[in-house]
């Protein structure tokens, strides 16, 4: 007998291994089949002595020809207790915003009385003078302070990041991709601006002068793609004094620009280039046209597969209402520019989610205080603020809640959904 029960035994082993085995976090239930196992005993016929007495035992059969249907459910791992999140009243944090205060500063305060009213002194962000390129060392060198610091990158830089590493301002990536939080200036577009009227197109630069941007920005490098791409041969001029002082004083004939709210009639630009404008009067939207744009990406399929020289459309009329011209700088309908250029502001994926909700949600409750420090785009920010040419997956988790909650699109998704909800451009 004693084997018989050895058998068994093993049928019981596999049935608990089995078990054992079942044991994740989806209830499942196994079937075990021992199909028609014959299990034989044989006793062999020995004489004991017990108490002198003989006992005998004979051969017996065991055959055992059913089938052993075993069923195991496993048991589901119970999933850990999702934490409260907390009142966005009660968070106290302090970030430090890392950045070129001379070029953001406007907006930067802006943003910090709207979190003044929604948080009183409890959500604060403390200035750090920097540049581009000097955000990303920042980080690098102070990986714990990563999760406090906002700062502002391209969105070309971080599709360029993300698809192969391409670090455009000289410095290595971020050890971890930023997670976008708000665009500077919405739905930028890369293109160009000229005073002479037989400067049309980009293929009209042959020859002439041309700024490009500051070293270390990708329109240097854009530029470059969409003159080969047109086939000319410009005279180049790289930083220093800028584009638009350079173009309004007479010295280049062309200088690359950025282009905000690109597709719509509130197509706008910083309040210095409005007054360089209106005081010259003549200024005129050059086009890149689409063929153009598609051999440049056709060369360039690494910045295309990032997300990069993408037409935009613009509208004619344009940046008459925001500049406060009587002319009209862009000329006519179906020009095209290309979708870039946007500082967007960035921080950590590992920055809390429950603060940086708190920190959107408070800028989007109070998102009027934008009249009284850039009101030249409040009205357009106010709604496309989350517009940035990325996909909207890149934005940090906190931010897409506070998004959401309000009921505002964001990304390259918010960008394609505000112009067909708006095919005139109005607003």
């Amino acid at each position: 007998m004693i084997r018989r029960f050895a058998a068994l035994s093993l049928v019981a082993l596999v049935v608990a291994l089995v078990a054992a085995a079942c044991g994740g976090d989806d209830p499942a239930t196994t079937t075990v089949i021992v199909e028609k196992e014959v299990i034989k005993e044989v006793l062999v016929e020995v004489p004991v002595e017990v108490e002198k007495e003989v006992i005998r035992e004979v051969e017996v059969e065991v055959v055992v020809e059913k089938e052993i249907i075993v069923q195991v459910t496993a048991t589901p791992t119970q999933p850990a207790p999702t934490p409260t999140p907390r009142d966005p009243g009660d968070i106290e944090y302090e970030w430090r915003f890392v950045d070129a205060i001379r070029s953001y500063g406007f907006q930067l305060e802006g943003v910090r009385e709207m979190l003044s009213r929604a948080y009183g002194d409890k959500i604060s962000i403390t200035p750090q003078d920097s540049t581009r390129l000097g955000a990303i060392q920042f980080v690098n060198d102070n990986p714990d302070m990563y999760p406090r610091t906002i700062f502002s990158q391209q969105e070309l830089d971080i599709a360029l990041w993300r698809a192969g590493g391409i670090a455009i301002t000289g410095a290595p990536s971020a050890h971890k991709k930023p997670a976008a939080l708000w665009s500077m200036y919405p739905a930028a577009c890369v293109m160009f601006y000229s005073r002479d009227p037989e400067i049309k197109s980009v293929r009209d630069f042959d020859g002439k002068v041309v700024y490009v941007g500051s070293q270390g920005h990708t329109s240097v490098l854009e530029s470059k793609m969409l003159f080969d791409a047109a086939g000319v041969s410009p005279s180049i001029v790289v930083g220093g004094k800028s584009g638009r002082d350079r173009l309004q004083d007479g010295e280049v004939d062309v200088t690359l620009y950025w282009l905000l709210f690109a597709n719509s009639m509130g197509a706008s630009e910083d309040p210095k280039t409005h007054t360089a404008m209106q005081l010259n009067g003549d200024w005129n939207f050059v086009d890149t046209p689409r063929d153009v744009i598609d051999i440049a990406g056709a060369a360039n399929p690494a910045w295309v597969a990032a997300g990069a020289l993408q037409p935009i459309s613009v509208f004619k009329g344009g940046l008459r209402a925001a500049a406060r011209i009587n002319y009209d700088v862009i000329k006519e309908d179906g020009l095209t520019c290309i979708g870039s250029g946007s500082p967007t502001f960035h921080t950590s994926p590992d920055a809390p989610e429950d603060v940086v909700y708190a920190t959107m949600k408070g800028i989007i409750d109070n998102i009027e205080v934008s009249d009284d420090y850039f009101s030249f785009m409040s009205k357009l920010w106010q709604t496309r603020l989350g517009h940035y040419g990325v996909p909207g997956s890149n934005f940090h988790p906190g931010a897409q809640r506070a998004y959401e909650e309000a009921g505002l699109n964001y990304g390259i998704e918010g960008i394609y959904e505000w112009g067909d909800a708006h095919p005139d451009g109005t607003f």
